[in-house]
């Protein structure tokens, strides 16, 4: 059996730090009189993107519970430390840019794991797993993200300063 649609995959080199982790091969299917059929991404590519990218969100778990740890130790056990000249505005930037830094991944990998449960293909969205990824509420998640963050940032700095 021969397939009358013909596929013109370009290759998307993944680098992460300047050092290629992956490639994916996103296609283009065009039928016997070269309609296009639309942009999508390979099955194998989409799982591998989807859980590269949940990779990263589980990566910035530490560096997060590291800052906030930091703050929440300096607040507590930094006594008359804290009145040296800007070390409460050190200590302020570092959980305000470090959170907004690990924030902005986290939403950028929630986005695009949102975005890849738009590619499944028709196999893949009849599946249980491909229904439940469908559904899933990854504007609120995203959300969410940034108002917690946002929350343990301002208790942080209502601390730092009261």
């Amino acid at each position: 059996f021969k397939s009358p649609l013909r596929h013109h995959l370009t290759a998307v080199h993944i680098k992460i730090a300047g050092l290629k982790v992956d490639t994916v091969y996103i296609g283009t299917s065009f039928g016997p009189s070269g309609t296009k059929h639309g942009d999508d991404m390979r099955t194998e590519n989409l799982i591998a993107v989807a859980n590269m990218r949940s990779r990263e969100i589980q990566t910035s778990i530490l560096p997060y519970v590291a800052i906030h740890a930091v703050v929440l130790l300096s607040i507590v056990f930094g006594g008359s430390g804290l009145e040296a000249d800007g070390a409460k505005l050190a200590l302020a930037a570092f959980a305000v840019l470090g959170s907004i830094w690990i924030a902005m991944g986290v939403d950028g990998a929630v986005a695009d794991i949102g975005a890849a449960a738009k590619d499944m293909d028709e196999e893949m969205a009849a599946s249980h797993m491909g229904q439940n990824w469908a559904k899933a509420p990854f504007g609120i998640f995203r959300v969410i993200t940034a108002l917690f963050t946002a929350l343990l940032l301002v208790a942080e700095l209502i601390a730092l300063y009261s």
